[in-house]
């Protein structure tokens, strides 16, 4: 005669099966229940405190409140705060909030918050944040915010920001991070130190300039946005190293822009550095003459600064001539317009 469908407005146990609703309590659906240990009950719509666990066999439509977890195999709608856990098996719209962990087996549509890491298997929208990885084995929507890593095994929209690594297998909006990877880019770009799209913008490049020679860069990312590394030698064995950023815009199908930004630095044979910052500017064109081979060459502006009492390659700095020089008793800066021209593969 028992009827799995009754509501209590009260519940307080011990442990589960040892508190007011004793053998029925996992077919209960309790209004507010606390739990001195741990908790079973049917279903919940309202407030659930417990020291230790909660658990729910049902849907929890309501706060839950655990001192170490909180476990749902149904559903769960409303606010889940655990100390260490929350888990729940179904789908989630809500909240969020677990010291370690949450995790979350069906589409979740919520703001979760973790300590370390927040996984989810089914589809998720909403916000994300983890202290360590942001995982989501299904499609996945909103804002996630880790301190690593963010991983999205299939679709991933919105944005993503990490302390080291992003990965999305099809990424449709904005990454964020130290390293970014995806297999796809739909729509949107990576933003990091390296990135790097199966199907984006990378290649080598082969070129030479008015001070360096022979200057070989790996550029990588999308034609948006994208990482240049490069290194090159000049004459009296100069040798320099520079990191830098670019963006390239498509005007046909064999002619394309470049604006390129780059840092370097510079080393003598006998491995003195100069000092200071060197920054170069290049806008380019670029002509494609066969599907893996292009050529381009564009002006450049140059700026260097150097501590006084560093060698320089001349009595005025890195390049022979310059249009604007000025030094002070500390450090000496030089100016000069330059050009680039190579073969990209």
């Amino acid at each position: 005669n028992l009827d799995i469908k009754s509501v209590r407005p009260v519940q307080v146990s011990l442990i589960p099966y040892i508190g007011t609703n004793w053998k029925v309590s996992g077919s209960a659906t309790n209004r507010f229940s606390l739990n001195i240990l741990a908790g079973y009950s049917g279903g919940l719509d309202g407030v659930e405190i417990g020291g230790l666990l909660n658990m729910t066999r049902n849907v929890a439509s309501g706060v839950q409140i655990g001192g170490l977890a909180n476990y749902v195999e149904g559903n769960s709608d409303g606010v889940q705060i655990g100390g260490l856990v929350n888990f729940v098996k179904g789908n989630i719209d809500g909240v969020q909030i677990g010291g370690l962990v949450n995790y979350s087996r069906e589409a979740t549509k919520a703001v979760q918050i973790a300590g370390l890491v927040n996984y989810g298997k089914g589809r998720f929208d909403g916000v994300r944040v983890a202290g360590l990885v942001n995982f989501s084995n299904d499609s996945a929507h909103g804002v996630q915010i880790a301190g690593l890593f963010n991983i999205g095994n299939r679709h991933t929209g919105g944005f993503q920001l990490a302390g080291l690594v992003n990965y999305a297998r099809v990424l449709s909006g904005v990454q964020l991070g130290f390293i970014n990877v995806a297999s796809r880019v739909e729509r949107g770009t990576p933003v990091g130190f390296f990135s790097y799209v199966s199907n984006g913008y990378h290649l080598f490049e082969l070129s030479a300039n008015e001070i360096f020679y022979a200057n070989l860069s790996f550029k990588s990312g999308t034609k948006a946005f994208y990482n240049i590394f490069q290194v090159g030698i000049g004459d009296n064995l100069k040798f320099h190293g520079a990191y830098g950023i670019g963006t390239c815009v498509q005007v046909s199908r064999k002619m394309a822009i470049n604006f390129e930004s780059t840092a370097g630095f510079v080393l003598h044979p006998t491995d003195t550095v100069y000092h200071g910052l060197k920054l170069k500017v290049i806008p380019m064109g670029e002509y494609r003459f066969a599907k893996r081979f292009a050529l381009f060459s564009g002006p450049s502006w140059n700026f260097f600064l150097w501590s006084k009492g560093e060698p320089s390659a001349t009595s005025r700095g890195l390049s022979p001539y310059d249009f604007y020089f000025k030094s002070t008793e500390n450090a000496s800066i030089q100016m000069w317009i330059g050009g680039v021209a190579g073969i990209r593969l």
